[in-house]
């Protein structure tokens, strides 16, 4: 009986096999293939099997990593879909408070207006304001009618001294410098000029809400009052450090000019409105009589005695017209004022203011001085 001895090779050598043994044979082959990635065992000659080496450790070779997280884009649609959300949320929460803060308001404001008395639209019952060019026509028509009642009833005859002075002594206040003096008067050739103004300075001192009393075609109440309220001017109280304190002291604790100027205008028109019914020319028979009077006794001695009776109809008319006109400057929601111009008298008078300007809220003027040379 023979034995057969099987010698065992190092590891990782192939043992030398039979010819013709094709099951060794394979796997020569297949060991040299896979030789770099694991060890070959000799099985038994009957299996023809290759025992493969242990796995590795577990590590997974370069080249074959597997990705389990979210890709950077996927992250960063998230976080703009997230903050898009917020601001959403954000202002619908916001609109949702203001709604309830404006409905809040409205009702403390029913409120509020349900507990006060409803008020009136009181300017919607003033009188519109005239149109500049009424007021412009009426002022030049009330001129014309002075200039023709000149003309028409007074000579150019000479005239006692004392009547003469005695018109100076009843000029209106006012004019300063710009009263004509007494030669014009007594000259033949400026004695219309001269009592072209002295009329039309005394028409409109009665025309002033700041005039005489006696002597006014306004309400005595208004004039009464506006006497003891003067509109506040920048005066110069002098140059010493106690005057200049007294100064400052009443221009910081008195209203400003254009305050007082538009409270003013307001309290005129609506006391216009309400004395309205007793302001009429009817009612203002009282002071054209007394004003009728002072100009009859002043210009009687110029007056041509055959046309006495039409020239005190005229002169009411006269005064009836600027009754009107001033009762309706005196209703209009600005102010409207006369202003006579600064002229020079040299030793000589070269020229004579026969009715002043017309002037509109302070700096406009509406209707220009009528001035006649002599």
């Amino acid at each position: 009986m023979s034995s057969t001895t099987t010698s065992t090779s190092p590891a990782g050598t192939v043992p030398p096999s039979a010819p013709g043994d094709s099951g060794t044979l394979s796997s020569v082959i297949i060991a040299l293939a896979t030789s770099s990635s694991g060890t070959i065992a000799q099985g038994p000659p009957s299996s023809g099997t290759i025992a493969q080496g242990p796995p590795s450790s577990g590590t997974p070779a370069p080249g074959n990593s597997t990705h389990t997280g979210l890709a950077a884009g996927a992250v960063a649609g998230i976080a703009v879909g997230a903050g898009v959300a917020c601001l959403l949320i954000g202002a619908v929460a916001t609109y949702f408070f203001l709604s309830l803060y404006v409905q809040d308001i409205s009702r403390s404001r029913e409120r509020k207006e349900s507990q006060q008395p409803p008020s009136i639209p009181v300017e919607e019952h003033l009188p519109q304001p005239a149109e500049d060019r009424k007021v412009e026509f009426d002022v030049g028509t009330l001129s014309t009618l002075i200039e023709q009642h000149v003309e028409n009833f007074y000579h150019r005859d000479p005239v006692n001294a004392a009547d003469i002075k005695s018109l100076e002594a009843e000029f209106p206040r006012g004019l300063g410098r710009q009263r004509v003096k007494g030669e014009l008067v007594a000259d033949k050739e400026t004695r219309w000029v001269a009592l072209r103004q002295y009329i039309a300075a005394v028409l409109v001192a009665g025309m002033s809400p700041y005039g005489d009393t006696e002597r006014t075609f306004l309400p005595r109440e208004v004039v009464t009052f506006l006497r003891s309220v003067t509109p506040p001017k920048e005066r110069d109280s002098g140059k010493s450090l106690l005057s200049l304190l007294l100064t400052i002291l009443k221009l910081t604790f008195r209203p400003p000019r254009k305050a007082f100027s538009d409270i003013y205008n307001a309290w005129r028109a609506f006391s216009a409105y309400l004395l309205r019914p007793s302001s009429s020319t009817e009612a203002a028979e009282t002071s054209i009589a007394n004003i009728l009077n002072v100009l009859n006794r002043v210009l009687h001695p110029f007056a041509i005695r055959e046309s006495e009776p039409e020239r005190a109809k005229s002169l009411k008319d006269i005064l009836k017209r600027a009754a009107k006109l001033g009762l309706l400057l005196f209703e209009q929601r600005e102010n409207w004022e006369f202003r006579w111009p600064e002229m020079e008298h040299g030793e000589r008078v070269q020229a004579v203011a026969v009715f002043p300007a017309l002037i509109k809220g302070g700096g406009m003027v509406v209707r220009g001085a009528e001035v006649e040379r002599v």
